[in-house]
């Protein structure tokens, strides 16, 4: 599964931290369980204070792919399936991975590295795709 939000440099970038906290819980809590519904509002808090909000972007919320199915390419055809539609219409994606492992699938799938968080935060490294 890999969930995308459109973003665009026009709009307000102001955030309900509150009511996205609301919905990460609502549509993922049923699925996720508490414990990775309360990661997941973690790390979208810790983005959004540092998401690029200066050009019109694609951001990878979230992508996952079940235990038995890793290790072989679900992931990456997860990624190349929204990027040729992105490719196609010029338009960049955005995404923040969590561990090396992740980094080194998007950097596969041309991602560059544009910086680190602080040591001791759960997100690793960030990445833009151009």
């Amino acid at each position: 599964m890999a969930l995308w939000q459109p973003v665009n440099a026009t709009v307000n970038a102001t955030v309900n931290a509150t009511a996205e906290a609301d919905l990460i819980e609502q549509v993922f809590g049923p699925v996720c369980g508490q414990e990775a519904t309360r990661r997941l509002v973690y790390l979208n808090q810790a983005g959004a204070q540092r998401h690029p909000r200066q050009e019109s972007h694609d951001q990878l919320q979230f992508i996952a792919v079940h235990p038995d199915h890793q290790g072989r390419g679900v992931g990456s055809a997860l990624l190349r399936h929204r990027l040729a539609r992105l490719d196609a219409a010029r338009r960049p994606a955005y995404l923040e991975a969590t561990s090396p492992r992740n980094a080194a699938l998007y950097e596969a799938s041309e991602f560059m590295p544009s910086g680190f968080t602080p040591s001791g935060s759960p997100i690793r490294c960030r990445t833009v795709r151009r």
